[in-house]
């Protein structure tokens, strides 16, 4: 009895530990597969290596229990046989186990997961998306989200025969802000002048970066069979410096990212366990006290009368021994930009009421040093790895690169003219949109750089929000359809 119980602890451990060995190599060897961004051939090839190597290991490590059974019951064969058939048994009840759990997990899972490609786009039902848009959709002309849960039109998974599908890669630039989102507005330009076999499919998503861009094209972008690819970088928030699309050591991950878990069909399983670290979701689910503060601080600000009641209002946030100082600096500002920065706060552009750019601005105003460089390295590897995918798919790759508003649009500079030069406090992201631009031009890309169009038309950026106006979604879908229908690669 005394030794069952001992050859019991012995299976379970080892059992135990042939389950962590599995799913620990298979996710170690995705995580680095995924971060070298190499090509699904080396994927699969690796990926069966070490399911060969782990299985070879585990039926060592079942040979040196079996030898070791027979050399303890050397002097009983009757008790060494039993003791090898107990082993085998308890090896295969643990794997029918072990598969049937993680199986009726996925059954389970699979009532809660979304369909591809929503599941890795927004990560939920578009019935879900279309609730966090409701507050926008008032706007004239809003465009609400599709069956996938992205603002767009509907698409087919694969193209009609002769269109020249174009694919679309971003973040709210491509979602938020206007009404109707720049692809959108773009495909309908490109009709209006005849060019009616082009379709642009709008794969933005808010808060993603780079890193998911290269993911997203990978295994949501290709599969559409797309002839173009156009990836939006955004200048104010994609020099990321570490991956944003994070994983559970490669066992599980947020998809578009690939996982071991996934490789075994688990994928409702693995959506399950990983689909809340998803920024969108994140920035959906837990922004409703910001966005209900920032509501409140719209309606206060739109209820005072005046410059003066507006002022009054805004210093009254600032501890006592502040407000001097800073009742000072505005009344060292001009009327004219004290005017247009209480103006904004009682009448932000399109009533969109947003306190980032509000608090970076005052954050500077009280003192806080000025960033002078950020890293490009990081994001251009990403967006390499898209370029690259693209070359080998023989699908054309563009590069756009979005400005922050107060390096082009002067009239969102001289919207908080009256505390603080947020050009200047933004210089440190337009340096590293040009060294971005340089590389990319230096390594063959095709590179749009929209500044030098945005200068000449102020008003192109919401002052409040950040993101374009529906001056500034024309401005560019009408550059862009001449560039693409005119300058860029004709449909074949």
């Amino acid at each position: 009895m005394k030794k069952q119980t001992k050859n019991s602890a012995v299976y379970a451990l080892l059992f135990a530990s042939i389950i962590v060995f599995f799913f620990g190599c298979g996710g170690l060897l995705v995580t680095i597969i995924e971060d070298r961004v190499g090509s699904i051939v080396i994927e699969i090839v690796v990926l069966a290596a070490v399911i060969v190597v782990a299985l070879v290991l585990i039926v060592l490590c079942c040979r040196y229990i079996l030898k070791k059974l027979r050399c303890s019951d050397a002097d009983d064969k009757h008790s060494a046989k039993d003791g090898r058939r107990t082993f085998w048994f308890t090896l295969l009840l643990f794997f029918l186990i072990t598969t049937s759990t993680l199986v009726m997990l996925n059954v389970a899972a699979s009532f809660y997961a979304v369909k591809w490609p929503m599941g890795g786009l927004h990560g939920v039902s578009s019935e879900i998306g279309k609730k966090a848009w409701e507050y926008h959709e008032d706007a004239e002309g809003f465009i609400k989200v599709n069956s996938w849960g992205q603002r767009d039109r509907e698409h087919s998974i694969v193209p009609a025969p002769g269109t020249y599908r174009m694919v679309f890669l971003g973040d709210s630039f491509l979602e938020d802000g206007a009404p109707i989102p720049l692809p959108y507005r773009t495909e309908e330009v490109l009709r209006s002048m005849g060019k009616t076999s082009y379709e642009l499919i709008n794969l933005g998503v808010s808060a993603t970066d780079p890193d998911e861009y290269y993911y997203r094209f990978k295994r949501i972008g290709l599969p559409l069979q797309p002839k173009h690819c156009v990836l939006m970088f955004s200048t104010p928030t994609d020099f990321l410096q570490e991956p944003t699309l994070l994983s559970y050591y490669g066992i599980s991950s947020t998809y578009p990212r690939l996982s071991f878990l996934q490789l075994l069909g688990l994928n409702a399983l693995d959506q399950a366990i990983s689909n809340q670290r998803r920024l969108i979701l994140r920035a959906w689910f837990k922004g409703g006290p910001l966005l209900k503060h920032e509501l409140e601080l719209k309606n206060y600000f739109g209820k005072t009368i005046d410059d003066r009641d507006t002022e009054n209002l805004y210093l009254s946030v600032f501890p006592s021994e502040e407000q001097s100082k800073m009742k000072t600096m505005l009344a060292n500002a001009s009327a004219e930009e004290r005017h247009k920065f209480f103006s904004m706060l009682r009448h932000p552009d399109e009533g969109k009421f947003r306190s980032y750019y509000l608090d970076m601005a005052t954050k500077t105003a009280r003192g806080e040093p000025i960033s002078t460089f950020i890293a490009a390295d990081y994001s251009f590897k990403w967006v390499t790895a898209v370029y690259e995918l693209c070359r080998k798919h023989s699908v054309n790759f563009t590069l756009v690169v979005i400005p922050d508003g107060f390096t082009v649009d002067s009239r969102m500079a001289a919207c908080y003219a009256a505390i603080t030069d947020m050009k200047a406090y933004m210089k440190f992201k337009d340096d590293a949109a040009t060294r971005l631009i340089s590389h990319a031009t230096a390594a063959g890309m095709d590179v749009i750089d929209l500044r030098d169009l945005l200068k000449q038309y102020p008003g192109a950026y919401l002052n409040m929000d950040g993101h374009w106006s529906r001056q500034g979604v024309d401005v560019l879908a009408k550059f862009l359809a001449k560039r693409f229908g005119e300058n860029g690669a004709e449909p074949h």
